[in-house]
């Protein structure tokens, strides 16, 4: 299991360097969790309070109509962040699912505790920024264009 933490670590440090130490720090408030297939790791209505990245192993994101349609809004994939930040930013019910597209793994951490390390080192709030730059790139611009077109 140290393999895929380290895994985690070098990809991360792509993003923004992290000081050993820190790392450390972030494995202690972590955990490594595995999502089956077919599995949520949020549901639509659910509050969340943690934040993933994705180990390996993929999962969508998708709304319900009220109809029972799905409609898919996202995938993620390894190293991507695995979240509702609508519903952590806003403490309410997500208004999507999450749902493993296959056996998959995952390294979780609470919000909480996420945003307590910003305070610790800079790596941190840079992390932050690009995690909602990636959310920014995939789940808010998309539809943005499409309106535009």
């Amino acid at each position: 299991m140290e393999d895929r933490w380290e895994l985690l670590y070098t990809k991360l440090q792509t993003i923004s360097p992290i000081p050993r130490e820190e790392w450390i720090v972030f494995k202690r408030l972590a955990a490594y969790r595995t999502v089956s297939k077919g599995s949520h790791f949020v549901r639509t209505g659910e509050f969340t309070d943690s934040i993933g990245i994705c180990v390996s192993g993929l999962f969508r994101l998708y709304y319900t109509t009220p109809e029972g349609n799905e409609f898919n809004k996202s995938f993620c994939t390894q190293h991507d962040f695995v979240v509702s930040y609508s519903s952590l930013l806003q403490n309410a019910p997500s208004f999507f699912s999450i749902q493993s597209l296959m056996d998959s793994e995952l390294i979780v951490i609470g919000y909480r505790d996420f945003q307590s390390l910003y305070s610790r080192h800079v790596c941190w709030e840079r992390l932050g920024r690009i995690l909602i730059e990636q959310l920014f790139l995939n789940t808010i611009l998309p539809p943005i264009l499409g309106l535009l077109r």
